[in-house]
């Protein structure tokens, strides 16, 4: 299983997992229970309802779980960390810790000190919305599963496609969370060091879906500020927001999966890789250093 994802991941295009025996082994195959000991954060907050779902289902399935989440919504905060400031860390209840930090942060708390636990892998979210395409570069949820892969932990972010404006219900998250939860052994066999792992979701009014292994979309934004009127001329306050642009997208994205109901599975390279090699540059740098 493993050698067969990682062949998928030498690949520029991904395969649905429905074409590939292996992989569809790998989601529809009976269930090998094999507990876990796991890291979960998030970027919603400690308290949100994905986090507290797909807590439970991970401790029902037997897993030992610890949860390190920011104590306040965290949305859009990316890889930011905390540096040259005090973070800190409360128990609220067993197992369970709060934190001022970023889901960076606590990712980092987690793995490097924070708790007497020894996790063999992280999980982030379940976030509240969508993380597809360019999402990923914004997303805490994110961050949070490509700093446990900086660390050398298989990482993991999930994430449901379901509007900010709807209300989700405990039910909206389970099917998700119970996947993960049942097969988290092979998820972490499949991972790889040069990578994280990011799910997506359909809303699909808690009934589960097929998996398939996805392409990054292309994700556009049309962003619009809103000002702000205040009665302190010398200051000026503005609220951004958009909606994401249709495109035509490959069907191979995970964009194309959710619109077709079913759940993205999208292996994320962390080693970022630069154009140096092709030479572009080259001329620039010539000429700038004749100038000397």
């Amino acid at each position: 299983m493993a050698a067969l994802f990682a062949g998928l991941l030498a690949c520029q295009t991904w395969a649905p997992l429905t074409s590939i025996v292996g992989l569809l082994c790998f989601i529809n195959s009976a269930i090998i229970e094999v507990a876990v000991k796991l890291l979960v954060t998030n970027d919603d907050g400690w308290n949100s309802l994905g986090i507290s779902v797909l807590r439970e289902e991970l401790q029902r399935a037997g897993h030992t779980v610890a949860v390190i989440a920011p104590d306040r919504p965290r949305s859009a905060c990316s890889h930011a960390i905390t540096a040259f400031r005090p973070i800190s860390l409360i128990e609220h209840s067993d197992m369970l810790y709060v934190s001022s930090g970023t889901p960076a942060d606590c990712v980092l708390l987690g793995l490097r000190g924070g708790l007497d636990f020894s996790a063999e892998a992280v999980l982030s979210g379940i976030n509240h919305g969508a993380n597809l395409g360019r999402d990923i570069v914004y997303s805490g949820t994110v961050a949070a599963a490509r700093q446990a892969a900086f660390m050398g932990q298989p990482g993991i972010a999930l994430s449901l496609c379901i509007g900010n404006s709807v209300q989700p219900q405990p039910d909206d998250f389970r099917p998700l969370a119970i996947l993960v939860a049942n097969r988290l052994e092979e998820f972490c066999q499949a991972w790889r060091p040069n990578h994280l792992i990011n799910i997506n979701a359909p809303h699909n009014g808690g009934k589960p879906s097929d998996m398939i292994v996805t392409t990054l979309s292309q994700r556009k934004y049309e962003e619009r500020f809103t000002s702000l009127d205040t009665p302190d001329s010398s200051a000026r306050y503005f609220i951004m927001n958009g909606n994401p642009i249709e495109i035509q997208e490959e069907p191979t994205s995970d964009l194309s999966a959710i619109l077709a109901g079913h759940t993205s599975l999208n292996p994320v390279m962390i080693n970022y890789d630069s154009l140096a090699a092709n030479g572009s540059y080259d001329s620039l740098c010539s000429a700038l250093e004749m100038e000397r």
